[in-house]
């Protein structure tokens, strides 16, 4: 009995067909935007769209998890099998993740609401003086610390910097014009109360959807082989149209 019951025991523990099984599995995780957001029980946007059509012709089996940014961030730098998405590619980021292929192209600004006529900008050191808000993880505070900006404000959501910027609690906030309409519409802002008053060149760049560095090589390349053959057939151009 008891070498039986040792038998099934290895069995299962060391037989590929059963890791087989659940190996491919992955977690994808994004926060809301215009590329991600909830209505109902399904996550739904144009880059929802795009990745589930990527991950479905891979053949991967998955879960769509919209998050607080850092924590999605936090996942995708630390758990295998966890793809993020809509990923600025920088060079600092460059090398921290295994990356699929591009969503959308971005061009970042700082933007006031236009009632704040007293808000100007000759250069980018006279916005200093401002109080920006940003999402701790986004690129957009990475460029802020990185060029000596004082008075930053953090919030978890695009809704929360939206409501500190609307409640006067601070001056700037930095989106990227051309998803600013679908970025306002998910929390229901009119984008006429925004406008912009300074571009970003430095980290205008694209968003992609991005593995984390401790998912094995193969999921990858299933998925990176599947997002080329989207954009050969014209997928990707029927499913971003709106956006292009």
């Amino acid at each position: 009995m008891y070498i039986k019951l040792m038998l099934i025991f290895l069995f299962f523990t060391h037989s590929p067909v059963i890791f087989a099984t659940t190996a491919d599995d992955i977690s994808i995780v994004t926060e809301t935007s215009s590329f991600a957001f909830s209505e109902g029980d399904e996550v739904k946007g144009t880059g929802t769209e795009l990745v589930r059509e990527v991950i479905e012709s891979a053949g991967l089996s998955y879960k769509i998890s919209i998050l607080p940014w850092a924590r999605a961030y936090r996942d995708a730098t630390t758990i295998p099998n966890t793809l993020i998405y809509a990923l600025s590619r920088t060079q600092e980021r460059e090398n921290k993740f295994h990356w699929v292929g591009k969503i959308l192209a971005l061009d970042y600004k700082f933007y006031r609401l236009t009632s704040r006529r007293d808000i100007v900008a000759s250069d980018l050191n006279s916005l200093k003086k401002y109080k920006v808000v940003v999402n701790r993880s986004d690129i957009a505070a990475q460029f802020l610390e990185r060029q000596a900006f004082k008075n930053i404000f953090y919030a978890s959501s695009l809704e929360l910097e939206l409501k500190l910027m609307l409640a006067y609690r601070v001056d700037l906030m930095i989106l990227s014009a051309n998803g600013l309409k679908q970025n306002l519409g998910t929390v229901n802002i009119d984008p006429a109360q925004l406008e912009p008053i300074f571009d970003i060149d430095e980290i205008s760049t694209s968003t992609y959807m991005a593995f984390s560095k401790q998912t094995p090589i193969h999921i990858v390349e299933k998925a990176r082989k599947a997002y080329t053959e989207i954009v050969r057939d014209g997928r990707y151009q029927k499913i971003m149209a709106s956006r292009l």
